[in-house]
């Protein structure tokens, strides 16, 4: 009898360690998957350390350029062939189906080789150099003068890839005025009539770096603050409702500005659409600078202008740059961000804290 109540007592000890072990099971399992999950992702984050995060921004940016120019390079095309008329009835509709007519629908297209190869190295070096200059500034200056450091840094960034962008907005733009029919055309004769330092001089440089340093400023000050405005707009948003228990726990209602992508083409195409506005005068002179040798100065441009074809002359194009800048920019600021995050390029916050 003692013997057989020892075997029982045996057999459930056995049955308990054996449950036990089986419990353990989906733990240690658990605890495996998260280790290796988490061991994936510090992987991933470490693909691209070794490059500085200034290159990492160009490269995004440059990327990112790549993908807007070609989408909407059609809207740039109209916008130059009306700014280089001095005297046409045609709007921008008619401006496109005239070029349609006399180049066929690659017309729309017109220069997009140069623009893919000179703007993207150019917009690199831009945000590579912003980047940087940020990420310094912000140790140097109080956290409430944020904006100063962005203003400061777009207007280095951008005076430096200004000098870069000067070879490539010449080609381009005379391509789609028509005067040359390829690339290669447009460098022969600039190179045979111009030489190098032609391509930079009468005020071509000088225009570039007036209209892009203004927009740059404008549109990267203004992206900063909308995205703390939004962030903080969403954040309310959704704070009050769940104080008041309008979105119950189990139902996905999220604001559209709460998703990030989403956020990014906002704010992008709004900076965008300001910074497209205030520079566009200067814009027109640059278009007239770099399709003729008619001007040696801005100055000079800029009265001959208002003087010969009045003062809404200024704003030609608008219309149809902003078609083009608008969403353009919400296509850049979008994938911008995704390609930084792709490169592991650290936010704001992150960079900060």
């Amino acid at each position: 009898m003692f013997r057989v109540l020892c075997i029982f007592v045996l057999l459930l000890a056995s049955q308990s360690v054996t449950a036990k072990v089986v419990r353990s099971i989906p733990a240690a399992t658990s605890a495996l998957n998260k280790n290796t999950k988490k061991s994936t992702e510090l992987s991933k984050s470490r693909r691209f350390s070794f490059l500085p995060d200034g290159l990492k921004s160009g490269i995004a940016s440059g990327l990112a350029a790549i993908v807007a120019k070609v989408i909407l390079q059609p809207f740039d095309t109209i916008k130059t062939v009306q700014q280089y008329q001095t005297a046409t009835n045609l709007g921008p509709i008619g401006t496109g189906i005239d070029i349609v007519k006399k180049r066929g629908i690659a017309g729309l297209w017109s220069g997009i080789g140069v623009t893919v190869i000179g703007s993207s190295p150019s917009v690199a070096i831009y945000f590579g150099v912003y980047s940087s200059c940020k990420k310094r500034l912000s140790l140097m200056f109080p956290s409430n003068m944020k904006y100063v450091v962005v203003a400061l840094s777009a207007m280095i960034g951008n005076t430096i890839a200004s000098v870069f962008r000067v070879p490539y907005e010449v080609f381009k733009q005379r391509i789609q005025a028509g005067q040359h029919l390829s690339t290669w055309e447009a460098v022969s004769y600039s190179w045979k009539n111009e030489g190098l330092i032609g391509l930079f001089g009468g005020g071509k440089l000088t225009s570039q770096i007036f209209r892009d340093v203004p927009y740059a400023i404008v549109t990267l000050v203004s992206y900063e603050i909308l995205q703390s405005l939004l962030t903080k707009l969403v954040y309310d948003i959704e704070t009050s409702r769940k104080i008041n228990r309008i979105i119950d726990k189990n139902e996905n209602d999220k604001s559209i500005f709460e998703t990030k992508k989403v956020k990014d083409a906002v704010c992008g195409s709004a900076a965008g659409g300001l910074g497209t506005l205030v520079t566009t005068p200067m814009d027109v002179i640059k278009t007239r600078m770099m399709t003729s040798n008619r001007y040696s100065s801005v100055v000079e441009a800029s009265l001959d202008i208002a003087k010969k074809e009045g003062l809404g002359t200024f704003f030609v194009g608008t219309i149809h740059r902003l078609a083009h800048k608008i969403p353009a920019n919400g296509i850049f600021f979008l994938c911008y961000e995704l390609f930084k995050t792709m490169l592991d390029v650290p936010s704001d916050v992150e960079a900060n804290g």
